[in-house]
């Protein structure tokens, strides 16, 4: 089987994305989630947080807009996958504060584990996200699988 030419820690994508309150209204209006902390900056602070707040799976938009790559090729050539061969696996957020309006939320995507299976690979990334005073406010990790290619080794 022929092996990946990526390590585990090699740095892929940074993010720098600056939350817009209609971001996160339009996001929750696309999940089909009315919760009005979404929506209402009184709602939002009547139940104790600062102003709306990011739904939870605003991390992908987030790392999609603030990445600055658009083409999903250029990425699949970071990780050394092949895009025709690649489903997306598992995702997962770990909030440890709040994402607000005006935000400015960074980050660095890293490779964090290669799993090498009989017919395919399991590429797990995690992005830490900091916000404008250096706050870790979300940890997103996702996992892509890529399927090998028969006959091919």
């Amino acid at each position: 089987m022929a092996k990946k030419n990526v390590e585990i820690g090699k740095a892929t994508v940074a993010v720098s994305y600056e939350v817009e309150r209609g971001k996160i209204k339009e996001f929750a209006t696309a999940l089909g989630d009315s919760n009005p902390v979404y929506f209402s900056r009184e709602e939002a602070r009547k139940q104790g947080y600062r102003d709306i707040i990011a739904a939870p799976t605003f991390g992908l938009p987030v790392k999609r807009w603030g990445s600055g790559v658009s083409d999903y090729g250029e990425y699949c050539k970071m990780l050394d996958i092949d895009p025709q061969m690649v489903v997306h696996g598992e995702q997962e957020f770990l909030y440890f504060g709040e994402i607000n309006p005006g935000d400015v939320l960074t980050g660095q995507e890293y490779l964090t584990d290669l799993i090498e299976k009989d017919t395919m690979y399991l590429l797990v990334c995690e992005t830490k996200f900091y916000n404008q005073d250096g706050a870790h406010v979300l940890t997103s990790r996702f996992t892509q699988i890529e399927r090998k290619r028969k006959g091919v080794s």
